[in-house]
């Protein structure tokens, strides 16, 4: 089976990690010797903010949304639309920019604080055992690489690197390709995701797709998934439909 793992949101919750991260990145601030007081001086506003956009966001860009919001009270995003939306009226040099900025401070901050920045990527309860499943694993995320891969060996998670995919915008390319591969192969192939407009692309795509209900999601999302007859799903709940496709294969 080709079993295929978005990042965050799935394997790891980093929220914070991407708070201090855009954070110091929107200010063009220099990382402090611990980024953790970052945290200390947003204020806690500003954090509820974020924490909320973070269930909308599918790429690094996306993180700007919040720090152009902040200058415009009036302007309230309530839903997965409208935040997309608003995203697309920001200049595109504005956002190619930030993220520029925003990727070399991540590995800044990764590469001369290593201990403080794995410390913010904690694995979500019982999910290292996907990894001992003795499928075809893949990830397909939105953050890059090189931090997935470092994340994973600092967990003594083994993947293969030619099968992470990180850095994506979209991950339809990506799953396209996959999918035809395991249809090669006649092996089956589930993806798993926590941000449901992914797991709606995925399975427009005719792929097995479950969604993680313990990652980033909203009320809305709820609401969607419901009309669509989508299972927000446990850590356990996705464990042993695993072992039921296993089952079924053999």
């Amino acid at each position: 089976m080709f079993l295929c793992l978005d990042f965050d949101g799935v394997v790891v919750d980093g929220v914070d990690e991407c708070l201090i991260v855009s954070w110091v990145a929107w200010h063009k601030q220099k990382m402090p010797k611990d980024p953790k007081t970052v945290l200390e001086r947003v204020p806690t506003s500003f954090k509820q903010m974020f924490r909320l956009y973070r269930n909308y966001v599918r790429y690094d860009g996306h993180f700007i949304v919040p720090y152009i919001l902040k200058n415009n009270a009036a302007i309230a995003i309530e839903k997965q639309l409208g935040f997309h939306d608003f995203f697309s009226t920001i200049d595109k040099a504005i956002v190619d920019n930030f993220i520029t900025i925003f990727q070399k401070t991540r590995r800044q901050f990764r590469d001369e604080n290593p201990n403080a920045w794995f410390g913010l990527h904690g694995l979500y309860y019982g999910i290292e055992a996907v990894f001992d499943s003795n499928q075809q694993l893949f990830i397909v995320s939105g953050k890059d690489k090189e931090s997935i891969c470092a994340i994973c060996d600092e967990n003594k998670i083994s993947i293969n690197t030619e099968n992470v995919f990180g850095g994506l915008k979209s991950k339809v390319e990506v799953l396209k390709s996959l999918y035809k591969q395991a249809n090669e192969q006649k092996v089956p192939m589930v993806f798993c995701d926590d941000n449901l407009p992914n797991v709606l692309e995925s399975k427009s795509l005719g792929i097995a797709t479950i969604w993680a209900g313990w990652g980033y999601k909203t009320q809305e999302h709820l609401d969607i998934a419901k009309n669509e007859s989508i299972d927000a799903h446990t850590v356990p709940e996705f464990l042993k439909s695993i072992e039921n496709i296993q089952f079924c294969e053999q």
